[in-house]
């Protein structure tokens, strides 16, 4: 059997450790796009740092791949996937075939559509190459900007600072960490950074980057500018447009429609309609509750998927069923990523559980009402 990994991060790499553990005799092809072998990624904070050597970064030798039987392609980007060959396709040119496919190529760190966040002296960590193109710039450049209060933002500037760097971190919250700390745990932490000798200014929105060509300051939303020789962004993770073709599915939605007693072409628009909510749960919620706040969020997201539970359900439509359940997914996606948090630090137990009541109760109304529903 012809296993083929693409991405040589965590996932990919540890998969193709415990399915050679398995295995002995299958051919595991394992492809990344960057130049280096696996590392972990928290190892680039220390690295960052100076506190790691860059031989010690990687958690396997070059050897090791050879040793478990794993061809490794670095550098090389799948830039096609041919379902019916069965098999990829990378920009060097090269074809891998495969029995099985595994995509395993993460996520890339996002930066907000700030104006000219395109200038020289912009930087964000998420590779390798990151932080070494962050040290080559640092080297000349030693007020640094760093856009984010959040865990690696913080580890940033802690890292940034311990290079002998002067150092400012700006967060949109009032407080940093909002999601993991109240405010008294907040500002214990907060002092603790400002006694490394890190800046920290709360309640600033970034809107500008200022500078011809190259970075040399930020101008925030209420007119405040500072001035800075390089920026750097952490403000999160954005996916990669993996694309899920609904193509490589259309061998099995024929019986799978006879199977539910609807078209292929309803069938088709109730998986799409998914694969968009879906995406949307990953990163709607989150930026609509940092705009709102997290309870506005979370009762419009509970109120759209309950009201969409109960049109769908009293629907004869398979047409209005389906618009209902994608609805109910967006209700959803507002939802997952403010509910958690929300519920363990904004209500009182009391309140808690009447919400938790209220939510079974119409999903117990939806789910008895129609069987797309619930």
């Amino acid at each position: 059997m012809n296993i083929v990994i693409v991405g040589n991060g965590l996932s990919g790499t540890i998969l193709a450790k415990t399915l050679r553990e398995l295995d002995p005799e299958s051919k595991i092809v394992l492809i990344g796009d960057e130049k280096h072998l696996y590392y972990p990624r928290p190892n680039l904070i220390e690295y960052l740092a100076g506190n790691l050597a860059y031989e010690r970064l990687f958690a396997f030798r070059e050897e090791w791949y050879r040793e478990q039987g794993l061809e490794l392609h670095l550098d090389s980007r799948v830039t096609g996937i041919l379902r019916d060959s069965q098999s990829v396709e990378t920009d060097g040119g090269r074809s891998f075939p495969y029995d099985r496919l595994v995509l395993a190529n993460g996520a890339y760190a996002a930066v907000p559509p700030f104006q000219g966040k395109d200038k020289r002296g912009i930087f964000t960590l998420r590779t390798l190459d990151d932080a070494l193109a962050i040290l080559d710039y640092m080297a000349h450049h030693p007020r640094v900007a760093v856009i984010g209060g959040g865990l690696l933002g913080l580890e940033i500037a802690r890292a940034v600072k311990a290079r002998g760097r002067d150092v400012d971190v700006y967060e949109f919250f009032p407080r940093l960490l909002p999601r993991q700390l109240d405010s008294p745990g907040a500002d214990v932490l907060k002092r603790q950074i400002e006694n490394l000798g890190i800046r920290v200014h709360l309640d600033v929105a970034t809107e500008e980057i200022l500078g011809e060509g190259e970075a040399r300051g930020l101008r925030f939303k209420d007119g405040g500018e500072c001035s800075a020789d390089m920026v750097i962004v952490a403000a999160g993770l954005g996916l990669f447009a993996v694309a899920l073709d609904f193509f490589s599915v259309q061998a099995a939605v024929p019986s799978m429609a006879e199977d539910l007693d609807t078209t292929t072409t309803t069938l088709q628009w109730v998986l799409s309609g998914y694969l968009l909510a879906v995406s949307a749960m990953l990163v709607v919620g989150g930026r609509l509750a940092d705009i709102f706040g997290r309870r506005r969020v979370l009762v419009v997201g509970l109120a759209i998927f309950g009201l969409a539970s109960l049109v769908g359900g009293a629907s004869q439509s398979a047409e209005m069923i389906i618009v209902m359940r994608i609805i109910q997914g967006v209700g959803a996606a507002i939802v997952f990523p403010v509910s958690i948090s929300v519920v363990t630090t904004a209500f009182p137990p009391a309140k808690v559980e009447r919400a938790v009541g209220l939510a079974f109760a119409v999903l117990a109304i939806g789910q008895g009402s129609g069987p797309f529903v619930g």
